[in-house]
């Protein structure tokens, strides 16, 4: 069957006439870029890569459009908070109140039987400095407690049942490193809990959730993938795992199959409130423990994350100086007040070889955070791991310098770097000079620090272009601003970087001296995060030898410098050398079948050309010849396979009763509908009719040496050879009983 060699280095895919964002300091530019294997061979001119485009290669011609490595996406609760969305009341940040308590009472509606409400996903900054009422939501229901998180999962909107159960009253004090928001005039409790008072609130809620299996967990994990590739996310790091086997191993068990192609690390979250520093390192070792369980590199729990304060919209984050509307020095939620212990706990985790991943808000807290980093660095005698800063919304100068000594990475929030509530909420609470230093980014990289990216998810939806222009304008792009500010009364959109930020205007973030250019951006959101996650040997840029996760946009970035630009989309995400988005083919995953041959489909399946320069595979015309003169026979197939309503393919069969065995004698696609999957798809299908069926107890097939990328496609089925070579090719088995 075989008359052609194909040579072993032929790409898989190869994109041409790009241009190419490498993240590599070495050559941060390029023209295109070939993968084989899942891995990235070669980076550089059309010139170098046509050489390895084989009949085979998926060809894609960029015709000038961006390419760049794929978003890593370095602190989010990719599980925790998609599972919450689908399985609870979902508010989302383009409602308003009246909305809000629309689709409260929608989801109360629909499950009159649950005894209470819990949801998540409204927005504080909605409602000026002091929050939500209660009121509203005994509106909708004051029979039975309802409790809705904010998308940050920092506060927490109560009804009066729910205070009620918590016993919250007028008379009651605020708790340790929580706030209980009260009314001015009558003192009574408005509804609206921070901190720890809303993780109280936050119990009660898991006290009414249903415990969440593992196949809603796994479930969960595959809607957020889908997301994360439409958005150009490739890589992510999920800040709160928790040690319970129905979570990490929702995320193991679709690691082991295949069907998590995200490569995703992750953080043990660490509670203040589980007891003292015995109970906490009971903790710790549980999960050292656990981590060393993890069987693949597509997932693995490297980290510890801790809390250090809260958020300025709420005046928990944890600050050196008072809040500017306070009377009474206020400074915030500062969560570890015990620093000697932190410096221990934080020691521990260092030792042995964990990162510490650490929610930062505030100055305060970032101060004694680094206080407590230096301290186990004494106690170890050195540091031995980089940690990690995420949010990193207010930095000092001298703690900048601490941290370029000690090696912390910092995590940018590119979709918060906006002017939407700067008069609302930030100038109110800080004052107008600390709220012109909120976010630094080049400051950051000027002291050396690695500074990656992050969403937060589900507080902000990641995507690859809104980061980059965050980053890069310091404003909203401009299709996040239709999404969401659009149809606001007087709402306007500016990218004046004069412009003086009033209620109701987006533009640009003061502070424009921390804007940093398209390349700086590029590695920010790629290699910078990979190598926050000690990943950047193996991810985050596009050069020989690293895992061929990418972005094509649509449309070259470079334009993107100019102030009224507008923002890039994704047209097509590639993880791991699979294309697992492309607008252009896949806007949704088509149903594949396979169907007979009929007037209909016959001139579409001759027309159908084997990839030029490769025999692995008969012409159609011949498959079809053969069929017709076997016809007598009844034993040969010959079948369409089709991507919804179109003929994408051919494969023909043949079986032999006395045996029990099915022969796959051909299968074809041509270099069009090469890499898209529907080769194995329809393999797989045809492996559950055959099953199925009860008929055959071996589905067999004969496979060139030379068609690696076949032979990989059928070892991954199951396929195993059966010893024996046939006209020189390997034949191969599964049993089918």
């Amino acid at each position: 069957m075989t008359d052609y060699t194909r040579p072993p280095d032929y790409a898989d895919i190869a994109i041409l006439n790009a241009a190419v964002y490498t993240a590599d300091t070495a050559q941060p530019m390029c023209r295109a870029v070939a993968v084989k294997d899942g891995r990235i061979i070669c980076a550089g001119d059309n010139s170098d890569v046509m050489p390895l485009i084989g009949g085979g290669t998926a060809l894609i011609d960029a015709k000038g459009r961006t390419l760049a490595p794929g978003m890593v996406d370095a602190h989010q609760h990719m599980l925790t908070g998609t599972r919450t969305c689908r399985h609870n009341i979902h508010l989302t940040a383009d409602m308003d109140n009246k909305e809000y308590l629309r689709e409260i009472a929608r989801y109360i509606e629909l499950h009159p039987e649950q005894s209470a409400y819990t949801g998540t996903g409204f927005v504080p900054e909605l409602y000026g400095c002091r929050g939500p009422r209660r009121e509203d939501l005994d509106s909708v229901c004051a029979d039975k407690p309802v409790v809705i998180l904010s998308y940050d999962g920092h506060t927490t909107w109560v009804n009066s049942k729910a205070l009620s159960c918590l016993g919250v009253t007028k008379d009651t004090p605020d708790p340790e490193n929580g706030v209980i928001h009260k009314d001015p005039v009558t003192g009574e409790p408005t509804g609206y809990l921070a901190g720890s008072a809303g993780a109280c609130a936050g119990g009660m809620m898991r006290v009414f959730m249903p415990r969440y299996t593992r196949e809603q967990n796994k479930a969960a994990i595959l809607h957020a993938q889908e997301l994360m590739f439409k958005k150009g996310v490739t890589c992510v790091y999920d800040a709160h795992v928790e040690p319970d086997a129905d979570y990490y191993m929702a995320y193991e068990e679709l690691a082991r199959t295949g069907d998590l192609q995200l490569t995703v690390r992750g953080a043990w979250f660490v509670p203040r409130d589980i007891g003292g520093e015995a109970e906490i390192n009971a903790l710790i070792d549980r999960c050292i423990a656990l981590s060393g369980e993890f069987a693949t590199e597509r997932f693995q729990v490297n980290g510890f994350k801790f809390l250090c304060d809260q958020v300025c919209e709420a005046e928990t984050a944890y600050l050196t100086e008072p809040y500017s509307d306070r009377t009474d020095g206020w400074r915030g939620v500062r969560i570890w007040e015990d620093g000697d212990m932190l410096a221990r706990i934080f020691a521990k985790i260092d030792a042995a070889g964990f990162q510490i991943h650490l929610h930062q808000i505030g100055d305060g807290a970032a101060h004694y955070a680094l206080d407590a980093l230096e301290k186990a660095e004494k106690l170890n005698g050195g540091l031995r791991m980089r940690h990690t800063f995420a949010h990193c919304q207010f930095i000092s100068e001298p703690d900048k310098a601490r941290m370029a000594r000690m090696g912390v990475n910092a995590l940018a929030a590119p979709y918060w770097i906006n002017s939407t509530i700067f008069n609302s909420l930030d100038i109110p609470h800080l004052g107008r000079d600390r709220a012109c230093r909120q976010y630094p980014v080049l400051s950051l990289m000027e002291k050396g620090i690695n500074v990656g990216a992050h969403s937060d998810y589900t507080v902000s939806v990641p995507d690859w272009c809104d980061a980059l222009y965050g980053l890069t304008a310091r404003a909203l792009s401009p299709q996040a601003f239709d999404v969401f500010y659009r149809r606001i009364t007087g709402a306007c959109y500016t990218l004046d970087p004069c412009t003086e930020p009033e209620s109701h205007i987006c533009c640009p973030l003061p502070a424009q001296c921390e804007r940093i250019g398209i390349e700086s951006a590029v590695r920010c959101l790629t290699v910078n995060g990979a190598r926050s996650m000690y990943l950047d040997s193996s991810l985050g840029a596009i050069k020989p030898g690293m895992q061929a996760d990418m972005v094509l946009l649509d449309s070259d970035i470079a334009g993107m410098a100019s102030p009224i630009a507008r923002c890039a989309k994704v047209d097509m995400t590639i993880c791991r050398g699979n294309i697992v988005y492309d607008t252009e083919r896949c806007k949704r995953p088509a149903a594949v079948s396979l169907r007979g041959i009929t007037e209909e489909n016959f001139d579409a399946v001759i027309a159908m050309k084997r990839p030029e320069g490769e025999n692995f595979v008969a012409p159609n015309s011949v498959s079809l010849a053969q069929c017709w003169l076997y016809r007598e026979n009844g034993d040969v197939f010959p079948c369409a396979i089709y991507a919804d309503e179109t003929p994408v393919g051919f494969m023909l069969l043949e079986e032999d009763m006395e045996a029990e065995k099915l022969m796959l004698w051909r299968i074809m696609l041509p270099p069009d509908n090469c890499g898209r999957g529907y080769g194995s798809r329809a393999v797989r299908l045809l492996i559950d009719l055959a099953r199925s069926s009860g008929k055959y107890a071996g589905l067999y097939l004969d496979c060139s040496p030379e068609n690696t990328a076949a032979r990989r496609m059928y070892d991954r089925l199951g396929f195993m050879p059966t010893g024996e070579i046939n006209h020189g090719d390997v034949e191969m088995y599964l049993p089918l009983r």
